[in-house]
């Protein structure tokens, strides 16, 4: 039996190729937010930061008392957040 044959691609593609690359994405943790706090209203404050950004409620602790978010973000951007 052979092993398949695995390589990886590294790079930005800036030249037209017909092997494209998918960006990678990263999902932070917000807590704390005001209850009734939506994730569109996050994701309106954030969108002028991060052009590619998505907020999703995420279970909170205590939901009556304050609101938890999934922020996600491409990970070049991971240091602005």
């Amino acid at each position: 039996m052979t092993s398949p044959l695995l390589f990886y691609l590294n790079g930005s593609n800036e030249e037209t190729s017909t092997i494209q690359t998918i960006p990678r994405y990263v999902s932070l943790h917000v807590t704390r937010l005001a209850s009734g706090t939506k994730p569109e209203d996050l994701q309106n404050v954030l969108k002028p930061i991060f052009n590619e950004v998505k907020c999703e409620m995420h279970s909170s602790k205590h939901p009556e008392v304050y609101e938890s978010l999934r922020v996600t973000i491409r990970k070049e951007d991971l240091q602005k957040a």
